[in-house]
């Protein structure tokens, strides 16, 4: 880069939804499966995490790539001693992360390009989403039953609603 890239923490699509948006059911779900084997991909491409906002479950592979032929590193600052720095100086060298307790937005930073930043969250359960390109998310699998779900943004905060899912599983929810 011959400049830093534009920030792209807030991202509007010409119908008013936002990409980066975590949408959860907050707290512990009953029955909730076992975490994934296959990891989640964050690739450091460009000078960019891509994605900026990440969702893992507790026990799920973070994989961290350096895609661009320069020096990299990934700093996670977690606040529940789950912090890690890791260099990164060849292009297409991977590490693997996992986080062993729930966390929500944990900054990555790259040292080296001050711009690279995005937030890592980890969940017990498997019941979130981050907004797509589009702006929307899907939930699957929530048991019917009322629940508390929050959307969190990096720039613009938390909004929360109660909502009630009902036996044949299906609702729609806005964030305004």
């Amino acid at each position: 880069h011959g400049e830093p890239p534009l920030n792209d923490a807030v991202v509007v699509n010409p119908d008013g939804t936002l990409r980066g948006v975590v949408v959860f059911v907050s707290g512990d779900v009953a029955g909730a499966s076992a975490p994934p084997t296959e990891p989640v991909v964050v690739d450091q491409h460009g000078c960019l995490f891509l994605p900026r906002v990440i969702a893992a479950r507790v026990g799920q592979p973070i994989e961290f790539r350096n895609n661009d032929p320069v020096l990299h590193n990934v700093r996670a600052m977690s606040k529940k001693k789950q912090s890690f720095n890791i260099a990164q100086p060849i292009q297409g060298m991977k590490t693997v992360k996992t986080f062993k307790e729930p966390e929500l937005a944990v900054p990555i930073k790259c040292d080296v390009h001050f711009w690279m930043v995005g937030f890592l969250h980890v969940f017990s359960h498997p019941f979130f989403a981050v907004t797509s390109d589009g702006g929307a998310f899907t939930l699957t699998g929530l048991p019917a039953g009322a629940y508390t779900l929050d959307a969190w943004h990096e720039t613009l905060g938390t909004q929360t609603q109660t909502i009630t899912v009902p036996a044949d599983g299906e609702i729609e929810v806005n964030f305004t």
